[in-house]
């Protein structure tokens, strides 16, 4: 499945390979078209470790491409708003 995300070229492609395309869809087309998703590649399959690999997520963050009406519903479906604060505090609260 990870190799057929990174084959895709468009977001559109990409959303047949996600976890409720349609509610990332919108956040995955600012990404991929406006965003730092719109210059990045995708080299290999590595998992991506915050402080090493250049802080993709921070960029995401920090590009303003995170809606946080959509993005906050989504972290409390999945029990995630913990690690969301913690993250937030350990690397953009800066």
């Amino acid at each position: 499945m990870a190799n057929s995300f990174i084959a895709a070229t468009t977001h559109s492609e990409r959303l047949q390979w996600v976890g409720q395309p349609e509610e990332v869809g919108a956040l995955m087309e600012e990404f991929y078209t406006h965003g730092p998703g719109f210059t990045e590649t995708i080299t290999n399959l590595s998992p991506m470790n915050i402080p090493t690999q250049d802080g993709r997520a921070i960029r995401f963050v920090e590009a303003a491409v995170l809606d946080a009406e959509i993005f906050e519903p989504i972290l409390l479906r999945h029990d995630l708003m913990e690690k969301w604060q913690k993250f937030h505090q350990t690397y953009l609260e800066r």
